[in-house]
């Protein structure tokens, strides 16, 4: 097993193996595990056609892989709200298939119904459900194949709540978009926003990782900060009120 290739997400669970080759265990009802069926399973069962992969993610209904050629293949539910596999279809495939027109890939990540890739230029790419503008292309129209994020040319790193986004830059700052109920984007508001928005006061993040309605960075002095829902103490700051101001 690789280090840090290894995810689980919901009811299933995926791994890259030391000689490119994935595999998935758990629940299958939308063809999530990949190996040609949607037969649940609680032991791993090989991705089909899958040799060469160097990272893997999963959402909630679906699942992608990064290969060694830069490409992603995502498997699993289809929607018509867009199409989570962003091969421009809306149907579902319990085997992979290919993301349309990505080739330079360096990392990806996946929320409920959408998909998003940074590439090695920088500059970030979405795809599937659009309706809260979390594709960041300046729309809210579902997208079967990858579309690019309006602004962002310096990402190195992206995560992915139910319904947002947000990207870490070069400079080491943070912007976000999408639904921002409770203040998930962090720029001082609770307006949704279908463009990247800078996170307030962030300069020095390494890391982000978003949960369902809510975000936290990781900084370079080893603190946290987060921002957004609240009501069961995600933020860490000792209350249970979600704000849009970033809390220690």
């Amino acid at each position: 097993l690789r280090r840090q290739r290894q995810m689980c997400i919901r009811d299933s669970s995926c791994a890259v193996l030391n000689d490119g080759s994935a595999k998935c265990w758990g629940k299958n009802s939308d063809g999530q595990l990949g190996d040609g069926t949607t037969t649940s399973s609680s032991t791993p069962v090989s991705v089909s056609g899958i040799s060469t992969a160097v990272s893997i993610a999963l959402g909630s209904y679906h699942s992608c892989a990064i290969l060694t050629d830069g490409s992603i293949k995502c498997w699993g539910k289809g929607s018509s709200l867009g199409g989570l596999l962003g091969n421009g279809a809306t149907t579902s495939s319990s085997s992979p298939v290919s993301v349309s027109g990505i080739t330079t890939a360096t990392s990806i990540a996946l929320g409920d119904y959408f998909s998003c890739a940074v590439l090695t230029d920088g500059s970030v790419k979405c795809w599937g459900n659009n309706g809260y503008g979390q594709l960041g292309d300046g729309s809210s129209t579902h997208s079967s194949i990858p579309v690019s994020v309006s602004g962002i040319s310096t990402a190195t790193n992206i995560s992915l709540g139910s319904i947002h986004s947000c990207a870490v830059l070069t400079d080491r700052s943070i912007k976000c978009w999408g639904d921002n109920s409770d203040g998930r984007l962090g720029d001082g508001s609770t307006t949704d926003s279908a463009t990247p928005v800078s996170v307030t006061g962030i300069s020095t993040a390494v890391g982000v990782a978003l949960g369902y309605s809510y975000s936290c960075a990781v900084l370079m002095s080893g603190s946290a900060k987060c921002w957004g829902t609240n009501s069961y103490g995600q933020l860490g700051d000792g209350s249970t009120t979600g704000l849009s101001l970033i809390h220690i």
